[in-house]
């Protein structure tokens, strides 16, 4: 046996084994295998033990044990006793981050609606209902509006269906920006106009695109530029004399 080793009692079956004088030192009690360590903690011999408390849940009345050292003053049966408790009494202004709201003015009707804090933001218009919403946002006051060109009518060649099949074919029936072939949509790809003219039916002003992304690319007008320039990039290298004259 070695200098620093020494014979020591098992705290839980009084077994003698050998330990070090640092871990003694270091450790209030002592085991000598770790199921007597487990065995220990878990009897009724360990210090920190003491009975449990018989209490009633808040929420539901249901009666419950718990050790004294999780006791409060109120006390549930479970999360989701404590959840349905806070959801019936901790809202509005009983709620401890409750702050009042702010009257605005409908911008639409002219009625008055009230928002939160949170929610007041400098040049931002309100409204007091969804149709109120619909209503404001038309025509010029639209997020896409392009001058009303939408209103103006598609030749007849590119309504039909053979000229629309032509330029998805080319594009092997996959959308041109992010590559996802037409077999994995719930429908056809749609045809774009790069440059916006409808009349423009250049098959090289014309390309495929899944209907995310020809959404992306119409409420985009950044994006939108960038397709127009890689086109032009394109036809440049394809033809430069035509495209420099």
């Amino acid at each position: 046996m070695g200098a620093n080793k020494v014979n020591i009692k098992c705290d839980n079956c009084e077994k003698e084994f050998v330990s070090t004088k640092t871990r003694i030192r270091n450790n209030k009690k002592n085991f000598c295998s770790v199921s007597c360590s487990q065995q220990y903690r878990q009897g009724k011999t360990h210090t920190s033990v003491h009975g449990k408390i018989l209490l009633t849940c808040k929420y539901c009345g249901k009666e419950f044990e718990r050790v004294p050292s999780n006791v409060k003053v109120d006390n549930y049966c479970s999360v989701q006793c404590y959840g349905n408790w806070r959801h019936k009494n901790v809202y509005g202004e009983k709620h401890s981050c409750y702050k009042e709201k702010i009257k605005c003015k409908c911008a639409t009707c002219g009625s008055d609606t009230y928002k939160f804090p949170y929610q007041i933001r400098e040049g931002k218009v309100y409204f007091c209902n969804q149709d109120c919403k619909q209503a404001y946002f038309v025509g010029k006051k639209a997020i896409n509006w392009q001058g009303g060109i939408s209103n103006y009518p598609y030749p007849n060649e590119f309504k039909k269906t053979d000229f629309k099949e032509m330029i998805r074919n080319r594009d092997s029936r996959i959308c041109q920006i992010c590559l996802r072939p037409e077999s994995e949509m719930s429908r056809r790809l749609h045809v774009h106009h790069i440059d916006g003219v409808k009349e423009n039916l250049n098959p090289d002003n014309l390309i495929s695109l899944c209907t995310s992304c020809h959404v992306k690319v119409e409420r985009t007008p950044p994006l939108k530029e960038v397709l127009k320039y890689e086109v032009f990039i394109e036809n440049f290298i394809n033809n430069p004399v035509s495209m420099s004259v």
